[in-house]
């Protein structure tokens, strides 16, 4: 045998004596304070590798998951969408309800056969002084019936086919509509103005007891074409005119004209014919 040959056969027997007394002796073996020795020595440098490769790794682990994150952050996008435009609906539903609750105690107070309608165009400007609702003749619907919401008098139908029917507002010019001062009783006739969202009460004695904020009403007195008492505007100002021939007065009317979803028909064209 050769002399290189003894040599890796003797290296080969001291490895396998010490691993077998190592394993047998455990942390309290012969080999124990060798092995913590060089633990002490490489640790510092463990650390440091670990310090350098765990920011690489997370920064692996970010690219790794961002599909996923992005993924997650759509569907929660559009999660928030679907809430947002259910809450839209519900209040959308409340309000019309709401709507609908009040015209039907209105009419249950003015007692007149009438018909709901929904509006079916937008909301008109201070040039477009009318809106169109989706009943007709079909529903009984005649020229020169009242239009009320939840809230008072809208105005009057002006044209009719057998499905929709064209209401003309208070607001325009060529409207005139009979009222009194629901705390003075003091009547005239409620005016649109071209261009103007206001109304004027006209034909008022320069001396009349109206004030800011008095409730004006329908006074009843055309031939049955407006039922009295049906609200029409609240008294913006009122003074005297600078002739002293009258007083001028503006009302602002207690409809929303820019809000109006659901009416009310009230037959009183049929009524007035007879």
């Amino acid at each position: 045998m050769t002399v290189k040959k003894r040599v890796v056969l003797l290296l080969c027997i001291t490895a396998l004596t010490l691993i077998t007394i190592d394993l047998r002796g455990g942390a309290s073996g012969p080999l124990g304070a060798v092995r913590s020795a060089v633990r002490e020595v490489f640790s510092p440098m463990q650390r440091g590798v670990n310090a350098v490769t765990s920011p690489v790794g997370n920064f692996v682990d970010g690219i790794v998951n961002a599909s996923d994150l992005k993924k997650e952050n759509t569907r929660l996008r559009r999660e928030v969408t679907k809430v947002k435009t259910k809450n839209k609906t519900y209040e959308a539903a409340v309000g019309e309800n709401d709507r609908l609750r009040k015209l039907l105690k209105l009419t249950k107070v003015i007692d007149i056969d009438n018909t709901t309608a929904h509006v079916i165009t937008g909301s008109p400007s201070n040039f477009e002084t009318t809106l169109q609702i989706d009943k007709g003749t079909d529903s009984k619907v005649r020229v020169g019936d009242a239009v009320i919401d939840g809230d008072g008098l809208v105005g009057r139908i002006i044209d009719v086919s057998t499905s929709r029917s064209t209401v003309l507002l208070i607001t325009d010019s060529t409207s005139g509509v009979g009222v009194r001062d629901a705390r003075s009783e003091i009547t005239g006739i409620a005016q649109g103005q071209a261009g103007d969202s206001d109304i004027s009460m006209q034909f008022v004695d320069p001396d009349a007891d109206i004030k800011n904020g008095d409730t004006v009403v329908t006074s009843g007195l055309q031939d049955g074409r407006f039922p009295p008492d049906i609200p029409v505007a609240t008294v913006k100002s009122a003074k005297r005119n600078p002739s002293g021939l009258y007083k001028d007065v503006k009302l602002t009317p207690i409809v929303n004209i820019n809000r109006i979803s659901v009416v009310s028909v009230l037959h009183t064209s049929k009524a007035a014919a007879k």
